[in-house]
């Protein structure tokens, strides 16, 4: 996790600052979802931190994922435009659905490589959303493999008897002016 809360009580910014005490002060710059592999971005101080928030929120970051999905990716798709609305389950979980009401969300997608069975892609933010990638996908009938939360679970046990313990998305890049 990236910090702590939600049952757990220590996420990476909390780990960062008790490594050293010139890390006392590091701040996460952007968030992934716990079950997300790959590049965060810190910053030591304040002023790093709000410039780089300016340049989220400007939307002069690129942030780049890739993930396995089920199913074979379908070539046409590369713009994937959806509004996407945050809401609280009863059990109190946070799930994001695709709803008119929503927030605009956009993302880039190309397909990598795929078998009969799976594809790998590669997913470019155009807007930062919670759970964006991995609503869009599920939505269009492509769940990640191993997500939990958006996932198809007959799929997820298929994979996890063959080894696969976590949900198939990982942030490859991200780039600031």
């Amino acid at each position: 996790a990236s910090h702590g809360g939600s049952g757990i009580s220590l996420g990476l910014i909390e780990t960062v600052r008790q490594i050293d005490a010139k890390f006392n002060k590091a701040q996460l710059v952007h968030r992934l979802d716990k079950e997300t592999s790959g590049c965060i971005v810190l910053a030591l101080r304040r002023s790093v931190l709000r410039k780089l928030n300016q340049e989220l929120r400007e939307g002069r970051v690129e942030k780049k994922y890739i993930a396995v999905i089920k199913g074979q990716w379908p070539e046409n798709i590369s713009l994937v435009e959806s509004n996407l609305k945050k809401n609280i389950s009863i059990s109190g979980e946070r799930m994001v659905k695709v709803d008119s009401s929503g927030k605009e969300s956009k993302t880039l997608f190309n397909l990598i490589d795929k078998t009969n069975s799976v594809s790998l892609i590669g997913c470019k933010l155009l807007t930062g959303r919670t759970h964006q990638i991995r609503v869009q996908v599920s939505n269009l009938g492509y769940p990640i493999i191993g997500d939990k939360k958006y996932g198809n679970d007959e799929t997820n046990k298929k994979y996890k008897l063959k080894g696969i313990n976590r949900m198939l998305l990982h942030a490859e890049s991200i780039s600031f002016q």
